[in-house]
């Protein structure tokens, strides 16, 4: 009887851990997803297709070992370089994002983007800060703990400076 107490609490705490250490492996593989967005965002000031880039990168540091389609935001945004926020304090009310959602086994646009390359500061010293923010349902791989999990991670980055022919700000 003893035995049969005892064994069931071990294998609860075994499961436990297992679990645990899936959900904190993929947090790690979001973080990097956030950092990999954000580093190749700020390494392209005032083209085009930074916000896509930023995404793509993300997508890619994820799809790897995690599925998109529990990908439920990103956002790629001008940041605040005290809070890390969008200018607005808010994704809800933010006027300089782009939100990708996962779809299959793609990020695709959920909406217009609202921060035009254009209108990026990438002058020396004086540049904008752009920002990328990742939420994953995380998938409980026992079933028993942590199911459906967000996990985020946010990363500010200041824009490389602009090297090209043409203005470095609006």
């Amino acid at each position: 009887m003893e035995t049969a107490l005892v064994s069931m609490l071990l294998l609860t705490i075994i499961y436990g851990v297992v679990e645990t250490s899936f959900l904190y492996r993929d947090a790690l593989v979001v973080s990097s997803a956030s950092r990999a967005g954000a580093r190749m965002a700020s390494s392209m000031p005032r083209q085009a297709t930074f916000g896509a880039a930023g995404a793509d990168q993300v997508a890619s540091t994820l799809g790897n070992s995690m599925d998109l389609s529990r990908v439920t935001a990103v956002w790629i945004f001008k940041a605040n370089p005290t809070t890390g926020l969008p200018d607005s304090g808010s994704f809800a009310s933010c006027s300089v994002c782009a939100k990708y959602v996962g779809s299959g086994s793609a990020l695709v646009a959920d909406g217009p983007s609202g921060w035009a390359a254009s209108s990026q500061n990438a002058c020396a010293g004086s540049q904008d800060d752009v920002g990328v923010y990742v939420q994953y349902r995380y998938p409980s791989r026992l079933g028993w703990f942590f199911q459906n999990q967000r996990l985020t991670e946010s990363t500010v980055m200041r824009i490389e400076p602009y090297d090209q022919a043409g203005p470095c700000k609006p």
